[in-house]
């Protein structure tokens, strides 16, 4: 393939799919990631394309079905992730099972969880980056879900996920989100993934809603539950005011960090 039909190759991805990572480009079109990263540069440069850390993304980002891959999303707002990571931790008491949602943010809480934890907790995942991550840690009892995994998003689902999942019970699900709306509540850009969130929901007794703030006042394309669902919700602190307004109106339990 020469390199005019790579570029073809790689703008046709990033339009269809709103995102990609070097690392799924790399291996999508068997070369090296220096020579990938070139492409990218090259496509931005033309104002194809917006080059992002770990990859690139569409111009188009605003539709609903738009969803960046792991990579591309774990360099977005790490900094709030990593302040939400460290308050969803301090809730998690010993002897606790906690169900962690699949997403660059529960992947930042399953990190807070290997640095500060040393008692004894379960923690059920249906992400293999946050399994990997707590995999190696002797006071975390992991538990994997099986089932598909979504290639680079590394989220796992189907039919025999949900059937697994139906066997548990936690105290608490810090569940992850694309998009959250007063009005219309959680959504998601990936159907396959909807029905994995709303039986994390159905599995446990406290359902904690961990999100950066840029991802309210949005809807994707699948829901996931109302807001009512929800009992608590940590954010950034730069969550816009009439937010805050309608979401203390609904009596939800807010933290922002």
């Amino acid at each position: 393939m020469s390199k005019s039909d790579h570029l073809a190759t790689i703008l046709n991805l990033i339009t269809e799919k709103g995102s990609v990572s070097v690392s799924y480009l790399s291996k999508y079109l068997k070369v090296s990631e220096s020579t990938v990263r070139r492409y990218l540069n090259e496509l931005s440069n033309m104002g194809l394309i917006i080059r992002v850390h770990g990859g690139a993304m569409a111009l188009k980002e605003n539709k609903v079905s738009y969803e960046p891959m792991f990579e591309v999303k774990a360099s977005l707002m790490l900094s709030e992730k990593r302040k939400i990571a460290e308050k969803a931790v301090e809730m998690i008491d010993e002897g606790d099972t906690i169900i962690l949602d699949s997403g660059t943010t529960t992947y930042q809480i399953a990190k807070e969880i290997n640095r500060k934890i040393n008692r004894k907790i379960t923690v059920i995942s249906v992400d293999v980056k946050v399994a990997e991550e707590l995999g190696s840690n002797p006071n975390i009892e992991t538990i994997t879900i099986g089932g598909k995994v979504r290639p680079g998003y590394f989220s796992i689902f189907g039919e025999y996920a949900v059937f697994m999942l139906k066997e548990f019970q936690a105290e608490k699900v810090f569940l992850s989100a694309d998009a959250v709306h007063p009005d219309k509540g959680i959504t998601n850009s990936s159907v396959e993934e909807v029905f994995i969130k709303k039986q994390l929901i159905d599995c446990g007794r406290k359902v904690i809603l961990v999100a950066d703030h840029t991802k309210f006042g949005k809807i994707a394309l699948a829901k996931v539950c109302d807001m009512d669902t929800i009992d608590m919700i940590i954010t950034g602190k730069d969550l816009d005011e009439s937010f805050i307004e309608i979401l203390n109106n609904k009596g939800k339990e807010l933290i922002l960090v």
